[in-house]
Order: C-alpha cells, then structure tokens, then sequence
C-alpha cells in the first residue's frame, strides 16, 4: 500500500508541535525564558519537531524505494516542497531585506551592509528568515542525497551503523546552519528509513512496549528540564526519538478509530507549517508592536491553548483562501 494513513497523522501531529512550540514566545512568560517553569517545559515537550519530520521523511523515502526515480524524485520534490519554500518565502524575505533588520547568533555582524542581493540569498540558502523554514535547505540535501540512501537500502546490514551516527548526532548538535543540522540528523533519517523496511516488528515491538516508551519519554524530559539549562539538547533528541515509535505505534493500533479534524487537518498540515509564522508574526505586530516582541499577556497554559489555536486557524483561513482562488496549483504554492 502506498499511503500510510499513520503517518499522514504523525505528520499532522508533527506540525501542531512546530506551532506550539514557535508560539511560546509569543506571550510573558517571566524576565528569563529558559527557566525551570511552565514555559521550559513546553519548549522541552515541543521543541524540535523537526526530527520528527525527518523520522517520517526518511520513513516515507524507504517505503516508497519500489518506485523510485532520482529525476522524478526530485522533480516532484521540487514541486511540492521547494517550490512553494521560494514562493511562501518572498513576503519574509523582502520585509528582512528592506524593512526590518534581524539580528541574532545566526546573522553576520555585517550583514547589512552587503549588497541585498547576498542578504536575499542567505536568508533562502539558509532559511533564517522564518522560524522553521531552515528545515527546507536542509532536507533539501535528503533529496539531492538520496542515491546514497537507495544505496543504503539495498545493503541493509548498513544499518548496524545507526549507533555510530546517533553517537554523531550528539558530537554534532543541532545548529542553524543547514549543512550542520544536515550531518546532525542524519541518524534520524537512517532510523526512519530502518524503521519502514521493517515496519511489522517496529510497529508490534513499539506497541508492545508502549508503557516503556511513555516512561522514558517522560525520564528523557524530566532529565533534561532538571539537569540543563537550555532546549534542545541531546535528551532532546532522544525524547523526540522515542516519540516518534510510540506515536506511529498508537496510530497504527487505532488506525480503524476516526480521527476527525485531525484527518482533515493531515490534508492541509503542510501550508499551516509554512503560514503560521506569518499569523505569529501578524499577531505580534498588531498587539504587541512588532515582529520580535512579545504580547503582554502573561503565559499560562490555557492562553497558551488559545494563542496556538488563533495561530492555527489563522494559517487554515488563509490557506483556504489561497486553495479557492488558485484551485489545484495551491499545493504549488502554499503545499496545499
């Protein structure tokens, strides 16, 4: 079977936690953000989604390896996830290019004094100019690497290697850098794959020791919450890590359930991954007077709950809009 309903729910799943986690700093949350309170446990739960969408891209390719064509591989990547990057983009680039200015560890201390040309290209090289777009640059290079991991495939004892590139994965941490991040997730992407050429005994074992995946999930947080004092560290990959097998495991399981508005929001997750930056964003300019500022309205869980939904419905808004004015050429341009 070529569709996998699960994972087009994990993927669904995979995105609120981008918006979740992109929306705390939208509210006060105290004088320091990362601190042992409400906020840095949502950031610790949430945070990093990317390597779930690498687990379910890495997932996918192997699944899909029956058919695979390097040309029409990449032309389809290129349709479906570069080309509405470039198009989705362009707003974010000419407002960090002509209106505001970023700053930040990963903005050259002169960068704004280069031509805007070169400023134009950073930002689409390396996708700092929304906050989860550097995903694009960098699964991009999944694509044009995926000769190597057909190549994997076919001589499955490679994955014995796994441990060694997770060992890579905590010598290499996660970075703004496309190229880092890149060598950073590799193992994850090797696990993915893995994961789908064996999927009955991952998905059986995973169900079958769910408890245990909860607990270390749990372990894995906790450590991280009491034991460091930033985000996304290496327990931060491993919780993810587990997720991901404990996820799939329980939507597998109830695959027979109706899923609801999470089915239909599976349709459309991938324009709410590329929109909801600019409702953020929206938001904050309107109530809070711009763009890296925060609302004054002190964070809680349930404003927290409410601020993700506006966010969220915000993003289904404008994608619908879009899909009705443009018909079947949306997913070329929103991603769907």
């Amino acid at each position: 079977m070529v569709f996998l309903p699960y994972i087009n729910l994990f993927r669904a799943i995979a995105t609120l936690f981008v918006v979740v986690n992109h929306s705390i700093h939208g509210l006060q949350w105290g004088a320091e953000f990362d601190n042992l309170e409400t906020s840095r446990a949502l950031k610790i739960v949430f945070s990093n989604a990317a390597l779930l969408f690498v687990f379910i891209s890495g997932f996918l390719f192997q699944h899909l390896l029956y058919k695979y064509n390097y040309r029409t591989f990449l032309l389809s990547r290129f349709r479906l996830v570069i080309l509405p990057y470039l198009i989705v983009s362009v707003p974010a680039v000419i407002a960090w290019v002509f209106v505001f200015q970023k700053s930040g560890w990963s903005i050259p201390p002169d960068f704004y004094s280069q031509p805007w040309w070169y400023r134009a290209g950073f930002f689409y090289i390396t996708g700092q100019h929304m906050a989860p777009l550097w995903f694009i640059p960098m699964i991009a290079m999944f694509y044009l690497l995926s000769p190597l991991f057909q190549w994997i495939d076919q001589r499955p004892w490679l994955y014995c290697s796994i441990p060694l590139f997770m060992w890579l994965s905590y010598e290499v941490p996660r970075h703004w850098s496309p190229w880092i991040s890149f060598v950073h997730f590799f193992s994850v992407y090797l696990i993915g794959m893995a994961a789908s050429r064996y999927k009955d005994r991952v998905l059986d074992w995973s169900y079958h020791y769910r408890y245990v995946l909860v607990s270390l999930f749990g372990l894995a947080v906790v450590w991280e919450l009491t034991q460091t004092h930033y985000t996304q560290s290496y327990f931060n990959y491993l919780n993810k890590l587990v997720l991901c097998f404990l996820v799939i495991a329980l939507l597998h399981h109830y695959r027979d359930l109706k899923f609801g508005v999470l089915g239909w929001f599976a349709a459309i997750n991938f324009s709410v991954f590329f929109l909801h930056t600019y409702a953020n964003v929206g938001m904050k300019l309107l109530f809070a007077g711009g763009p890296g500022t925060s609302i004054d309205i002190v964070g809680n869980i349930f404003y927290q709950a409410v601020y993700v939904f506006i966010l969220v419905l915000i993003s289904v808004i404008i994608c619908k809009l879009v899909q009705k004015m443009t018909g079947r050429y949306s997913k070329y341009l929103i991603g769907a």
